[in-house]
């Protein structure tokens, strides 16, 4: 099935498209189609631990009668925090041509397990741009294009980088 990956400008949509010297880039600006439910990891924050102190926090609905050892709430939300973190940076790991695919496969299966939760998409920080962000939406239905199609054409490639120290 196909998705429609978005970024948050045109400099994040450069290089997470793997931009090369010499190369061209067609881009074009979308906006959703209709009000979007995504699950935002590009913003993912603990939860406030004043507010999850004891057992009395967690509506009487949302308690499981038949966990015998309650687990704290802080503790959950710690751990979901953590676990949708992760989520977050596996999602924003490039990928290189000829790389094995089969290592995506856990992330792909978690986004499959998001998209049948009703989400129409994820919001994730781009690792290529430290302000940059993408969005995936499960749908490319949810979005229309708004723009022209305008072409690029890679004039310059920059580079930094940092010594490893040896141990």
């Amino acid at each position: 099935m196909a998705h429609l990956y978005l970024a948050s400008d045109l400099d994040t949509c450069m290089r997470e498209c793997r931009a090369e010297f010499n190369g061209d880039v067609a881009v074009a600006t979308f906006e959703m189609s209709q009000e979007l439910k995504y699950l935002d990891l590009a913003e993912l924050r603990p939860a406030n631990p004043f507010l999850l102190g004891d057992e009395g926090a967690v509506p009487e609905e949302r308690r499981d009668p038949d966990v015998v050892a309650a687990v704290n709430p802080l503790v959950q939300s710690l751990v979901a925090t953590q676990f949708l973190g992760e989520l977050g940076r596996e999602l924003s790991v490039p990928t290189r041509p000829g790389e094995n695919q089969i290592e995506y496969v856990p992330t792909q299966y978690l986004c499959e397990f998001v998209k049948s939760l009703g989400v129409g998409g994820i919001r994730y920080k781009s690792s290529l741009r430290q302000t940059g962000w993408n969005l995936v939406l499960f749908d490319p239905n949810l979005a229309r294009q708004v723009s022209d199609v305008r072409h690029f054409h890679i004039t310059d490639l920059s580079l930094t980088y940092e010594e490893i120290p040896s141990a």
